[in-house]
């Protein structure tokens, strides 16, 4: 069998993407008959319509033997078969030497050609409609203006078109004629002509009608749409700012943000587009009319009637609504002149639907090519086995069978057939083999086309799977059967798929075998009677997969509901006979949810799709770990767990598109078999409620045995791990973060042991505004604030994960009583003292264990501020220091301080009775007992002194943590500002000693002397020096 060359001859010749312009031998070899078509006698879509096959539609209307004036529209869907049953009309009428007669009826075929106006005139200069010599070089001009004009010239002339058919419209049809002239000013505004003429605006998509070929969905809805005056931001700004009075106007009042607005403008512009493009062709609409008019007349002059077949009307919009005026005139009466018409018209339901009420009047018959007229089984199988039959068939034979009239019974039927049996079907009385297709896998290929129509089936699931064996037979690097992605296959039951996941085959012919046994067979993996799942061994080994044996009967029990069954002792089924399809069950909304799911879930393993129910797979797993493991026992906090549970990143699958590390999730699923067996069993778990189904015990396996194998991980990302020392790190992480913002919120805990792990692990402190001496300190405790969301939730982890309760996740009751992991909690504590709080070099070891990675890098930037604000308040304490010991004049005493204070109390009674003016902060501050005060002072002193030496960080901001720099300080800078004003008052004191004292008397001058001699040698006597 030469593969090569039947490929090149379904591509060439059998199956072509537009089938009407197949060769007439091979239209007519594999065309199947429309057996079920909706007949209206109206143009009316909402008439209850009759049921005909196509020969009933041809002899009744289309032979016309009543001679009657008829408009038959042929619609449907696209892709359903409209252009191949006008095509199959064209082809029975011509060939019908008993009922046509050329002499007396005149048949012109117009077909799609790309869909181009352009095309379409082409078609009616070539079929000789056009017998006006003037309008003949008109539209002859019109076809080769391309050649004349550049696509950007032509496109402008395209737009310029509809804007003086705007600016000339006076109907009042859509718009008072003094806003069309604001539209048209509105069109002529450059930044709305260039957004409607660039990319695939309305502008280039009739220019590819006229010229390219459009897509006649896509004309249907028409040449402008409402999105198109959906301006980007930026030029909606510029059109208000610097658009003319009447295009702003017309925007801004008529269109801005109003879709029904955009909507009515689309609709009104695209009423102009058969007389723009007739504009472009430099002809009238009168003219269009006329063409058919004349052509009419001068048939009726040569004694001929007009059959006219358009294949797609929307190639004609450049003179629609002029030929159905044209050809909807009746002949007689006034219009006696005129031949009789018959005109057959295809057309999508919704270019049908735009049709004007005066034309839809004229429609005589409708045609609708329904789903039921293509889809049912028969038809299908039928479909396949024509065609490959037309494949297989010599050409010579299918030529001298269309030349000897082309009757259906007389096909003849392919020579070839496989060596062993195989799925045929009975066509005419001859058996057409399905090789190497089986009747399951194209009708399970059409079930799963995106858009289900003959065009979709012949071309994804026919034509690219048979290149695709063929190809494969000639190179044998097995590729096949690799389902197009416009299909989605049947998915397979996971017992079956999953014996053929452990078989020994390589990974890519698991992927070939489960689709083949999926859509070609009969969808499950059971050998018997020399096949395995329905298919023959024989066909298995052809295609490289003879090494996979199958189950026996006994290990995959009995096949699917509804799936077919080998054949027994190796005869092939009766192909003779197609059953009858069968009414489906109505399934319930449960059943339809889990079958979405299993597709779901084979499309994300098999074809690397991301999951689209990802949100109901991660609660099913999240709450069957969180129920399946005994986490008391296992030395796990149950309320920790719910807490990471309801933390939203609990689960996370491969190829999610949700906002989960994949590392940080507790619960990681890769796109492997195991954890697609893991979804399928508890997808179905979910629709049942209960493990009581068919393949429960098997899904309770694979569930257990996934649980037991990955649970060490499962309980490593969520508690983190454990060192030999019984240490948990995460906890040892929260107490040191606890324990170094309560030395910088000037909160430093004191105590050892329980006393120091109570007061870690007790309330939380305020967040309030301290004022430090220190402004690096300062800045560090605003940072705690602006990060307090973090730090509240290291608190909750870390009271969390040193918390025992017990009971079942969901069913702790909660209680008031705390409960901790006192033994972990004293090693980490153990830990921490030992290396001074400070463990930033253990930190690197955990930085791919992002679970905690939060944690992590909080402490460890932490660490790098305590580390800056002990280097500036070391800095602080030694100045400060330093300050007391100069204004002191030496180190100081608790006895030299204990003097000095009695000297400054001493100094501030003299300075009353002399009625010295003075703050009395100062005297107030050094006010108290002299001894107490001296006591503190030295406190304070050696704490500053001795803390100014200490080289750990974490322990300088434990012994500043109360700020004694800052008292230290305050008293310091109280004593400066006393020795500066008792430096005042010897000046003052001194200056009035040398005055003339002539204008006081003796005494007074002599007393006041004495009190002056006094207030000096208490200042002496304070020995504080100024700074």
């Amino acid at each position: 069998m030469n593969w090569i060359e039947l490929t090149h001859r379904m591509e060439r010749s059998v199956i072509k993407k537009d089938s009407t312009a197949a060769d007439s031998q091979y239209f007519m070899a594999t065309h199947v008959p429309f057996r079920d078509l909706e007949v209206i006698e109206s143009g009316d879509m909402a008439t209850e319509p009759a049921h005909l096959s196509e020969e009933e539609i041809y002899r009744k209307y289309i032979l016309n033997r009543a001679n009657r004036h008829q408009m038959i529209i042929v619609r449907g869907q696209a892709g359903a078969g409209k252009s191949h049953l006008i095509c199959w009309l064209y082809h029975r009428l011509v060939s019908d030497a008993e009922n046509y007669n050329p002499d007396k009826e005149k048949v012109i075929f117009l077909r799609r050609l790309g869909n181009t106006s352009r095309g379409a005139v082409q078609q009616m200069l070539d079929a000789g409609m056009i017998r006006d010599e003037e309008l003949k070089e008109k539209f002859q001009k019109f076809v080769q203006a391309g050649e004349s004009q550049s696509e950007e010239e032509f496109k402008q002339t395209i737009y310029n078109a509809f804007v003086t058919k705007v600016q000339t419209d006076r109907s009042n049809g859509f718009y008072r004629p003094g806003t069309c002239k604001d539209i048209a000013s509105f069109l002529q505004d450059l930044r709305v002509q260039n957004h409607l003429m660039e990319g695939n605006g309305p502008v280039t998509r009739c220019y590819r009608m006229i010229t390219a070929g459009a897509n006649a969905g896509e004309m249907a809805n028409g040449i402008f749409l409402p999105g198109d005056f959906a301006f980007p931001r930026e030029m909606v700004r510029e059109l208000k700012s610097k658009a003319g009075e009447e295009a702003r106007s017309f925007y801004l009042d008529e269109l801005h943000k109003d879709e029904e607005a955009m909507a009515k403008l689309a609709a009104y512009l695209n009423r102009f587009t058969s007389s723009v493009i007739q504009s472009c062709a430099n002809i009238t609409s009168e003219n269009a009319r006329d063409l058919f008019v004349d052509l009419r007349r001068q048939l009726l002059k040569e004694g001929k009637n007009l059959t006219i077949l358009i294949e797609d009307f929307t190639s004609f919009s450049i003179v629609d609504s002029e030929l159905i005026t044209a050809l909807a005139v009746e002949n007689g009466g006034g219009y006696s002149d005129l031949c009789r018409v018959t005109s057959i018209i295809g057309i999508t339901d919704s270019y049908y639907k735009s049709f004007r009420d005066n034309f839809t009047d004229r429609v005589s018959e409708q045609i609708n090519v329904i789903e039921q007229s293509f889809s049912d089984e028969p038809f299908l199988l039928e479909m396949a086995a024509r065609y490959l039959n037309g494949v297989y068939c010599e050409p010579e034979l299918l030529s001298a069978w269309h030349q000897q009239g082309a009757r259906s019974e007389t096909l003849p039927a392919a020579s070839f057939t496989p060596a062993y049996p195989w799925d045929s079907v009975l066509v005419d009385g001859k058996e057409m083999t399905l090789y190497p297709f089986t009747k399951r896998s194209l009708m399970a290929m059409f079930q799963g086309l995106k858009e289900k129509s003959p065009r979709h089936y012949l071309d994804y699931a026919i034509k690219q799977m048979f290149r695709q064996f063929a190809m494969d037979m000639v190179d044998k690097d097995w590729s096949f059967p690799t389902i197009p992605s416009y299909i989605t296959p049947p998915s397979m039951n996971i017992t079956y798929a999953s014996s053929v996941e452990d078989s020994n085959l390589p990974s890519r012919d698991k992927d070939r075998l489960k689709t083949l046994l999926s859509t070609w067979g009969d969808g499950t993996s059971v050998s018997s009677n020399g096949c395995t799942g329905s298919i023959p061994n024989e066909f298995l080994k052809e295609i490289g997969l003879g090494g996979f044996s199958g189950l026996s009967q006994t290990q995959g029990g009995q096949p699917e509901s509804g799936a077919g069954e080998a054949p027994q002792d190796g005869v092939q089924p009766d192909q003779t006979e197609v059953r009858p399809v069968q009414a489906p069950r109505v399934r319930s909304k449960a059943e339809v949810e889990y079958d979405r799911f299993c597709e779901d879930i084979q499309a994300w393993f098999e074809k690397k799709t991301k999951p689209n129910y990802d949100g109901d797979y991660f609660k099913w797993v999240g709450n069957f770990v969180a129920q399946a493991i005994p986490w008391q026992d296992e030395g796990i906090p149950a309320h920790f767990v719910d807490r990471r549970k309801n933390s939203g990143q609990f689960v996370m699958i491969e190829g999610s598109e949700k906002e989960i590390d994949p590392a940080a999730a507790a619960v990681y699923l890769p796109r492997t078999s195991e954890s697609r067996n893991v979804l399928y069993g508890l997808a179905t778990f979910n629709l049942y409620k209960n493990w009581d189904f068919l393949d429960g015990e098997y899904y309770q396996y694979v569930l257990i045995s996934w649980l037991e194998k990955n649970k060490a991980e499962i309980k490593r990302r969520i508690y983190g791990p454990v060192t030999v020392q019984g240490e948990q790190p995460f906890v040892t992480w929260c107490l040191a973060l606890e324990y170094l913002q309560r030395c910088l919120r000037g909160a430093a805990p004191e105590g050892e042991g329980d006393t120091l792990l109570k007061a870690l692990m007790g309330r939380q402190l305020e967040h309030t505004k301290v004022k430090r001496s220190n402004p690096v300190w300062e800045q560090a405790v605003t940072g705690l604030q602006n990060t307090s969301a973090a730090y509240v939730q290291a608190n909750s982890l870390l009271l969390s994960g040193a918390n025992t309760i017990m009971g079942v996740i969901g069913d702790s009751a909660p209680g008031t009583a705390k409960i901790y992991r006192y033994h972990e909690l004293c090693n980490s504590l153990a830990h921490l003292q030992k290396k001074g709080w400070d463990v930033s070099d253990e930190l690197g070891a955990y930085q791919n264990y992002k679970l905690y990675a939060n944690t992590v890098k909080l402490l460890s930037d932490l660490y790098g501020k305590v580390a800056r604000v002990a280097q500036e308040e070391q800095e602080l304490a030694q100045e400060t220091v330093a300050q007391l010991t100069w204004i002191a004049g030496e180190p100081p005493t608790e006895d030299s301080l204990m003097d000095l204070v009695g000297e400054i109390q001493r100094f501030y009674a003299q300075c009353r009775q002399s009625n010295q003016v003075y703050r009395t902060e100062l005297e107030m501050q050094f006010s108290g007992e002299p001894k107490e005060l001296a006591h503190r002072m030295m406190t304070l002193f050696e704490t500053v002194r001795e803390g100014a030496k200490i080289t750990n960080p974490i322990e300088i901001i434990a012994r500043f943590s109360s700020d004694p720099v800052a008292q230290l300080k305050e008293y310091s800078s109280g004593l400066q500002k006393i020795a500066e004003f008792a430096d005042v008052v010897k000046r003052q004191f001194q200056k009035l000693a040398g005055n003339d004292q002539t204008a006081v008397d003796t005494d007074t001058a002599r007393a006041v002397m004495d009190e002056l001699d006094y207030i000096l040698e208490i200042t002496e006597n304070l020995e504080v020096r100024p700074c």
